[in-house]
């Protein structure tokens, strides 16, 4: 993935109307990870397919502890349906979702220097005064997102928002379809929603974390924009909190419960 350092984001956002808005995003996200705490907070992940019907029906609700350490992830505590896992994360098979802190939107923001934003509208997400961005990344731009089925992968095109609070700048929430995927690959669409807040870590600090977060996945493409054979995938992060020394993570693989 090329390189872009904070210095680049005056021409990132010039010639976009609301452009310091777009600035202040540029240089928050490009300082995200390294400004970002040792932090822990509980996961869940309703997983859902999408029936004959176009009903969705409960698949499972994975829990765990996620940790996030210097650019890294770690899941412990992993339940199915309430029930402790040996598994992993990684092993529970289905459509799961992962990559709501930083390395998105580092992706995006590598990724729009040639197209640029464009500055959409302002208006409301529940009680936020916002600033609305759009962006579309073709196949030949996209350097930072690869589907994944099985052993096949594809790179496709992107399109999506993002909505900034208008007064403070700060991300609310990000959207983003994928575009131009070969109709041989086994995923034909993938949509993800995640929305931000600015959240207190417990020590009288804050950051702004995602708190909630959608991703549906689809395998048919009927017509254009209507899918079939959908999963759908619903995050929850709560109880954001540093890791510090009155914290522990174990990495021993919990026994199955008989």
């Amino acid at each position: 993935m090329p390189f872009i350092g904070s210095s680049d984001c005056a021409e990132f956002a010039s010639g976009v109307e609301e452009g310091e808005a777009l600035n202040a995003f540029c240089h928050w996200v490009l300082t995200f990870r390294r400004h970002l705490p040792n932090i822990l907070s509980d996961e869940k992940m309703k997983r859902m397919r999408m029936n004959h019907l176009a009903q969705w029906e409960k698949l499972d609700l994975l829990s765990m502890n996620v940790h996030y350490a210097e650019g890294r992830v770690e899941y412990s505590d992993i339940t199915v349906d309430g029930k402790l896992t040996a598994k992993t994360m990684f092993d529970l098979g289905g459509s799961w979702s992962t990559g709501e802190l930083g390395t998105v939107l580092e992706g995006v923001v590598i990724d729009v220097r040639k197209s640029k934003f464009k500055f959409l509208k302002r208006t409301k997400i529940q009680s936020h005064g916002v600033l609305g961005f759009e962006f579309n990344i073709t196949r030949a731009e996209n350097s930072s997102w690869t589907l994944q089925s099985g052993d096949r992968k594809f790179v496709p095109g992107y399109k999506g928002r993002i909505w900034l609070d208008q007064d403070t700048y700060e991300l609310v929430q990000f959207e983003r379809v994928s575009t131009e995927v070969d109709p041989k690959f086994p995923i034909q669409s993938v949509a993800t929603l995640t929305k931000y807040s600015n959240v207190s870590l417990g020590d009288k600090t804050d950051f702004v974390l995602p708190v909630s977060s959608q991703s549906i996945t689809c395998l048919i493409q009927i017509a254009k924009d209507v899918y079939a054979n959908c999963l759908k995938n619903e995050l929850t992060f709560e109880n954001w909190r540093k890791f510090g020394a009155e914290h522990r993570i174990t990495t021993d693989i919990p026994k199955e419960p008989n």
